[in-house]
């Protein structure tokens, strides 16, 4: 390539030596360039995962919320599952001591219609025993009224 002569020609170098010095200096702002931008991403790094770590607090935060909201509904579930279980147990418990009330009361009836009965029946046996003491009692007497009158 040819050599190019600037201002710098009366010092002796050329321009390829003055634009490898451009060179050197470009690169030592590139090299605080690149330390600007590192420290500025280790910067925003950092923010970032201050802003995580608070959004992961908050996410924290809220699920604990949630976790408590779901126990307690939970709770709430058992609880009520707990009362309807007892009030159905108490209504079968009525339930069976209604139907054994009326078994009882239908035994008690049927006990009670049975000795109605008995009792029928003895006064009906008592009567019948009766007339036919009453019967024989009027043969007996009109046997003695023939015997008295035959005798006359």
């Amino acid at each position: 390539g040819a050599i190019e002569w600037d201002e710098n020609a009366a010092s002796g170098r050329t321009a390829n030596d003055a634009s490898d010095e451009d060179n050197a200096e470009d690169e030592g702002e590139e090299e605080e360039d690149e330390d600007v931008d590192e420290d500025e991403e280790l910067r925003r790094a950092a923010e970032e995962a201050a802003v995580a770590a608070k959004e992961a607090e908050a996410a924290a935060a809220e699920a604990r919320r949630k976790a408590e909201k779901m126990e307690m509904l939970q709770r709430r579930a058992e609880e009520a599952m707990a009362l309807r279980r007892a009030k159905k147990e108490e209504a079968e418990r009525k339930k069976n001591a209604e139907e054994a009330d009326v078994a009882a009361g239908k035994e008690e009836e049927d006990d009670a219609a049975a000795a109605v009965e008995a009792e029928e029946r003895r006064k009906a046996e008592k009567m019948e025993m009766l007339k036919k003491r009453a019967e024989e009692a009027m043969a007996r007497r009109r046997a003695k009224s023939v015997s008295k009158g035959d005798g006359e």
